[in-house]
């Protein structure tokens, strides 16, 4: 839900510009990385 909220910010262009290549692969990303750091 947070990845969720915190990628509404971003249109198509501005995630290439962060390097993703697609909505889909920008959430799956950052919402591993916050569920890793949620385990630590």
């Amino acid at each position: 839900m947070r990845a969720s909220i915190y990628l509404s910010k971003y249109d198509s262009l501005g995630l290439k510009k962060l390097g993703f290549e697609s909505f889909k692969k920008t959430f799956n990303v950052i919402g591993y990385a916050m569920g890793r750091s949620l385990r630590r």
